[in-house]
Formats: C-alpha cells, sequence, structure tokens
C-alpha cells in the first residue's frame, strides 16, 4: 500500500474509474491510501511513508477533537452541548491507516 497527501479539488478529485481499478480511500489530513499511482500523479499527489501518513493523521485527529472540546467548552449547557459531549465521547480514539 502507498500513503500521498493531496488536495482534494471536489468532483471528479477521484473518478468512479480510478477507484474501481484500484480503491482509493481517504484520510483525515488529506492523507489518501491506494496502490493507484496514475490516479496519484494526475491529481499532483505526494508520496509519504506510512509513519509520516499516521503522524499526519493522527495530528488531525487530536487537532480535531481539540477544537471541537474548545467549541463544547464555550456553550451553555443544552442540547447541543450534549449533542457534542455524545460525539466526542464516541469518537475513535486513534484512525489507524492499512
Amino acid at each position: 500500500m502507498k500513503y500521498y497527501v493531496a488536495e482534494n479539488t471536489g468532483k471528479g478529485f477521484i473518478t468512479h474509474e480510478e477507484n474501481e481499478s484500484n480503491h482509493i480511500q481517504g484520510f483525515p489530513a488529506n492523507v489518501y491510501a491506494t496502490e493507484n499511482a496514475s490516479w496519484a500523479s494526475r491529481v499532483g499527489a505526494t508520496e509519504k511513508t506510512k509513519v509520516e501518513a499516521q503522524s499526519l493523521v493522527d495530528t488531525a485527529v487530536q487537532e480535531g477533537k481539540t477544537q471541537l472540546q474548545n467549541r463544547i467548552n464555550s456553550l451553555e449547557d443544552g442540547e447541543e452541548k450534549t449533542r457534542l459531549q455524545e460525539q466526542l465521547d464516541n469518537s475513535p480514539e486513534t484512525v489507524s491507516l492499512p
């Protein structure tokens, strides 16, 4: 498996045909796992080692959790605060690359 970082440009970033030929799996921090080198070349993706890619994903997950906790802390007690706290409590600690 190869790991890439690329900015998702929206529609057409990953075509059905590209995904069918070699599955392209997206992760936090614009990290993608695939064997589809032609897709990576087309979108200008930068190849990363698994360790580098996992570090990017880990950082993005932790930053997201911190932002959510800060949002929760800024809210008065109520339904939105409860809903967001449940979301945070049920979120995975880590996201592991294949």
